[in-house]
């Protein structure tokens, strides 16, 4: 796994949404997932940029890993104002960028157990628990980017 520090500009993200935690993550993240393609969501967003790859990102987290959040099945919009589906913002800032590459969907669930130990491993690093997101451009790997402060 290649780990690397980042800065992200701020991007908006639109897509479908769920309220979950990580005890029930498993499940409702699957039905998320299977929701978003088997209705060809990415098809029905309007003014998503033309270069986009698909999103899901972690916001509103009620505490840190333990509680719950939102997660947002998506893409890369232009504009801010879409009623139809859910809008969340990417916050600019620092990130560190986990990339694997494997097969889907195993390989997500593998970079997240790595991504927990890091942390556990660098009490010194501190999550910012804001907007952490995957990054998928294609089906042979993931970049998960963590907020930090």
């Amino acid at each position: 796994m290649n780990i690397t520090r980042v800065n992200i500009t701020e991007k908006i993200i639109a897509g479908i949404c769920i309220n979950t935690n990580n005890k029930k993550a498993k499940d409702s993240i699957s039905k998320l997932w299977n929701e978003f393609f088997s209705n060809n969501i990415v098809s029905k967003i309007e003014h998503k940029k033309s270069d986009s790859f698909i999103y899901g990102l972690y916001s509103d987290y009620e505490s840190d890993m333990n509680g719950n959040y939102t997660v947002t099945a998506g893409v890369e919009i232009n504009r801010k104002d879409m009623k139809k589906y859910n809008t969340v913002l990417i916050k600019k800032g620092k990130y560190i960028l986990f990339e694997q590459e494997g097969q889907m969907p195993d390989i997500i669930v593998d970079t997240w157990i790595k991504i927990w130990a890091y942390f556990e491993e660098h009490k010194d690093i501190k999550r910012k628990y804001i907007s952490d997101f995957e990054l998928y451009e294609g089906d042979k790997g993931i970049k998960i980017y963590i907020g930090v402060k």
